[in-house]
């Protein structure tokens, strides 16, 4: 399809998943370096999906990413779970809340899975 937008100008998600697994072994080995972007990610105002799928109190650092064009929805996120992960979902969908029922659902397949693992 020559409409895809390929080469440097995007990102996989196993790119995205890999900064955000090297974020967090960085900011438990160095916190006074990483704190700030920890805070952020903290304090997004982005909604996520992924705060349902998982335990009241279950810390949920993430970043939201949209680009309209392609109409992709991006969620990346720490989840400091029974143990910690890494989730990212991209989706290409007509709306911003049919993205988040789809990244609400993938998240809850992690959860379950972590929540069969450690019981």
């Amino acid at each position: 399809n020559d409409d895809l937008q390929r080469g440097p100008h995007r990102s996989s998600v196993y790119d995205m998943a890999a900064y955000a697994e090297y974020l967090y072994i960085n900011y438990i080995n160095y916190p006074d370096v990483y704190q700030s972007i920890i805070n952020d990610m903290s304090e997004s105002r982005m909604p996520t999906g992924f705060s349902t799928a998982f335990a009241e109190g279950t810390l949920i650092l993430h970043v939201s990413g949209r680009n309209v064009d392609y109409e992709a929805y991006t969620d990346v996120a720490i989840i400091d779970a029974e143990e910690p992960v890494v989730l990212v979902v991209y989706c290409e969908c007509a709306s911003a809340d049919r993205a988040a029922t789809i990244q609400a659902d993938l998240a809850t397949y992690l959860a379950r899975y972590l929540t069969y693992c450690h019981s």
